[in-house]
C-alpha cells in the first residue's frame, strides 16, 4: 500500500509539473492558423495567455475574405466535448459573438456584434444571427439581422436606421474552382419603408472585393415602390433605378 502510495504521489506531482510547464501558447496558436488556413480569415491580437483551461486573448481582431471585420477587447479559447469554443467581448459595444469549431463545422453566433463592413457607403453596422460554416466544402447556411445606421450612400435614395434581415445560403459553384457565391435572400424594414430582395456575394480567390449582383424591392415614403438593381463590387457598388445608372 505504501508502495502504490508513493507510486500515486510521484504521479500526481509529474502530472502537475507537466500542466504547469507544457507549452499550450504554441497548442493555441496551431489552432488560430488552421482557422485561418481554412476561412481565409486574418486573425491578429495584442496580448495571448494559455494554460490548461484555455487561451485568453487581448486586442483580438478577425478580418474576413469579404472585408467584413471586427474586433474585440477580450476573446477566449476553451475546449470541451463538442470542440473549441471562441468567445469573442466588446465590453463597451455591448456586443459578443462565439464560435463553436469542430473537425466538420464552425459554428458561428452573433449578438449585437458591431462590425465594419469593409464598404464605405455602410460602414459599421450592428449583427446578431447563427450561421454554419462547412469545413468540407466551405458553404455557409444560416440567418442574420443587421442594423444599419445610413444606406444612403449605398442607394439612390435616403435610408437611415434600417434593419435588414437575411438569409443565407451557398450557391453551387458549377464547377468554378475557387469561387464561392453567398446569397442572401433579404427582407428591409425601417421608419417609412419595407423591401425584400435577393442580393449574391461571389468570392473569387485573389480578388479584392467581392462581385455583387441582385436586385431590391423597395417601398420607402416620398418615392414609392421601386426596384433596385445591384452591381459592380462590395467595395464600389454600382446601381440601376428607372434607367438612371450610377
Amino acid at each position: 500500500m505504501r508502495y502504490a502510495a508513493k507510486i500515486a504521489i510521484w504521479l500526481a506531482v509529474f502530472l502537475a509539473v507537466l500542466a504547469i510547464r507544457f507549452p499550450y501558447e504554441p497548442v493555441f496558436l496551431r489552432i488560430i492558423k488552421q482557422v485561418q488556413e481554412t476561412t481565409q480569415a486574418q486573425i491578429s491580437w495584442d496580448e495571448l495567455h494559455a494554460s490548461i483551461l484555455g487561451a485568453e486573448f487581448q486586442g483580438f481582431r478577425v478580418i474576413m475574405p469579404s472585408g467584413f471585420a471586427f474586433s474585440a477587447d477580450q476573446a477566449a479559447i476553451s475546449p470541451s466535448f463538442k470542440g473549441l469554443t471562441i468567445s469573442c467581448t466588446q465590453t463597451a459595444k455591448d456586443g459578443k459573438a462565439t464560435a463553436l469549431v469542430t473537425n466538420k463545422n464552425i459554428e458561428f453566433n452573433a449578438e449585437k456584434l458591431e462590425v465594419d463592413t469593409g464598404s464605405k457607403d455602410i460602414g459599421t453596422v450592428k449583427m446578431s444571427g447563427n450561421l454554419a460554416y462547412a469545413l468540407e466544402d466551405a458553404s455557409v447556411k444560416g440567418e442574420a439581422r443587421f442594423v444599419i445606421p445610413d444606406l444612403s450612400g449605398m442607394l439612390p435614395i435616403s435610408l437611415k436606421n434600417i434593419e435588414i434581415g437575411s438569409a443565407i445560403s451557398t450557391e453551387a459553384a458549377g464547377g468554378k474552382k475557387d469561387t464561392t457565391t453567398i446569397v442572401n435572400a433579404l427582407t428591409l424594414y425601417g421608419e417609412g419603408l419595407d423591401g425584400d430582395g435577393t442580393l449574391k456575394f461571389t468570392y473569387t480567390q485573389g480578388s479584392d472585393s467581392p462581385a455583387l449582383s441582385g436586385t431590391l424591392n423597395v417601398n420607402a415614403a416620398g418615392l414609392g415602390s421601386q426596384t433596385i438593381e445591384l452591381g459592380g463590387t462590395w467595395a464600389q457598388p454600382q446601381w440601376n433605378l428607372a434607367g438612371a445608372k450610377q
